[in-house]
């Protein structure tokens, strides 16, 4: 039983590093690709990537990278200040309620393109789709911001 208890902890030590690297750099590939591949970015879809990409990038930051500097140095930006423990949670639950919004916008999106391809340029113009993606933000915004403050 106490080896079980070292090799949970030896997880817990250099795993979460190695995820949020490996994701961090993943999602900052993707980012880069899409910017710099002009023939990308007409593309409706590189608009929902990017977006993904820096919704999976804050996670990594407030998930993995968090209880590693918990676990490997004993350090609690939560425990600072009730400010920072608020925000700390309004984050990670805000990011991990709206990357399924995104998704669904997603697939709102391909379902248009496939039952009703002449009128995606109409419900699908770049414009209307940053108006869904601000408001899914500020509905998840209001949502979390409002239960945070429970």
């Amino acid at each position: 039983m106490v080896q079980l208890a070292g090799v949970s902890a030896a997880i817990n030590t250099y795993m979460p590093p190695v995820i949020t690297i490996f994701g961090l750099c993943a999602n900052s590939l993707i980012i880069v690709t899409v910017f710099s591949c002009k023939t990308l970015w007409k593309f409706n879809v590189s608009i929902y990537l990017v977006i993904l990409a820096i919704i999976d990038n804050l996670a990594l930051i407030f998930g993995p990278f968090y209880h590693w500097l918990k676990a490997a140095f004993g350090y609690d930006w939560a425990v600072e200040s009730v400010h920072a423990c608020r925000f700390h949670y309004f984050m990670i639950n805000s990011l991990l309620l709206l990357e399924p919004l995104v998704l669904i916008n997603i697939a709102l999106e391909r379902y248009v393109a496939v039952c009703h391809p002449h009128r995606l340029r109409y419900y699908f113009s770049r414009r209307r789709i940053w108006i869904g993606l601000a408001l899914c933000l500020t509905l998840t915004s209001a949502y979390k911001g409002y239960t945070a403050s429970r």
